[in-house]
């Protein structure tokens, strides 16, 4: 009888699990897609200013600025640090590059009488094999990024990776970067590849060879995926973590790790809740210009869903045991009301046969007198 409890129990709790499973499905599916739409409405922002150098011969500092500030970054795009160009800069340029910079008084009265070119912060300067470099130009909004205003990205050998990757291919490419943002939080950057105009650029030699440089955007990631996820439901009850590349399976040493919102320890100190223990769990991929990153979600241990009702597996746990007992004390009532009438009717019986063998004795006795 209490097996059938046990078994009642132990199929209810399947069941709710199926369902927590489910509901955990159903929300990382909600959360990959906001991302993903707030990767796209990055990605048509990148386009839209490739596409400006594309129908512009040239494009001054001016029309720049003045291009960017009508589409309302902070307001539409809080995450976002900073929209660059990048431009190609050859050696034998550089002191023409530099003077005419200098001199660039369209949009700042003064100019910029201190600029120069200069690597990136912690690399001692341009590599030999490179006779050229690729200087942060312009870039909006300026204030607060000032010091990015004259940096050779190519200065820095893993940052180098990105851009070459977007020229070589003619698309956008994307990757994790952090020592360049002066808040010191984590960021990734996505660039495209600027081409002349009047060169064509199908193939990779006419690509060098008609290549200008780049425009990027810079975002925060932890703004970046807390802002595109806001409005979900549930979403403090999931933890997720974001890794570079299509990984089939979640790396414990969490290698390549883009982003997560789990905390490596809670409140009291002790390890947060990992992958590995979690209850319920998923994957999805997200496509970021050239790359894949992929989405690991997992439930935290609050993690609750009120429609799928959790109390059910302990009520039929509870019900089965009370009426396995109710059945139990029943059949018990039964048994020994059956044992005490088979007893009663025996002593009946005897009680019987005794006065029948007294009557016999009587009677037997007057016949003998």
């Amino acid at each position: 009888m209490f097996g059938g409890a046990l078994w009642g129990w132990r199929i209810s709790l399947k069941t709710l699990q199926a369902k927590q499973q489910s509901a955990l499905e159903n929300l990382s599916y909600e959360m990959t897609n906001a991302m993903q739409t707030e990767i796209f409405a990055h990605m048509e922002l990148l386009n839209s200013v490739q596409r400006f150098f594309k129908i512009n011969k040239t494009v001054e500092r001016e029309e720049w600025q003045a291009f960017l500030e009508s589409y309302n970054l902070k307001g539409r795009h809080p995450d976002l640090v900073a929209v660059r160009y990048i431009e190609r800069v050859k050696n034998e340029n550089k002191e023409a590059f530099i003077q005419s910079v200098r001199s660039d008084r369209s949009v700042s009265p003064g100019g910029y009488p201190d600029f120069d070119i200069h690597p990136m912060p912690g690399t001692p300067g341009p590599s030999s094999v490179w006779n050229e470099s690729y200087v942060i130009k312009y870039i909006v909004p300026l204030g607060g990024n000032e010091k990015m205003i004259g940096r050779d990205l190519f200065s820095d050998a893993s940052r180098r990776k990105i851009y070459e990757d977007a020229w070589m291919t003619g698309e956008a490419a994307a990757g994790k970067i952090s020592e360049e943002i002066q808040t010191g939080n984590e960021a990734f950057v996505v660039c495209a590849p600027i081409y002349s105009n009047s060169l064509p650029h199908s193939g990779i030699l006419e690509k060098q060879k008609a290549f200008t440089g780049f425009v990027d955007m810079i975002v925060l990631t932890n703004e970046f995926f807390t802002d595109s996820l806001k409005n979900t439901k549930l979403f403090s009850q999931v933890f997720f973590e974001v890794y570079d590349g299509d990984l089939a399976h979640y790396d414990p040493l969490r290698r390549n790790l883009i982003f997560s919102n789990r905390q490596q320890k809670n409140e009291n100190g002790r390890e947060s809740l990992s992958y590995q223990k979690a209850s319920f769990k998923t994957r999805h991929t997200l496509k970021i210009a050239d790359r894949i990153w992929t989405v690991f979600f997992f439930s935290t241990s609050n993690f609750h869903v009120k429609e799928i009702g959790d109390t059910t597996p302990l009520i039929v746990l509870i019900g089965g045991s009370c009426l396995s007992l109710l059945v139990w004390g029943i059949l018990y009532v039964l048994s020994t009301s059956r044992l005490r009438a088979v007893l009663l009717a025996q002593e009946i019986t005897k009680e019987l046969r005794e006065s029948e063998e007294r009557l016999r004795a009587i009677s037997q006795s007057a016949i003998d007198a």
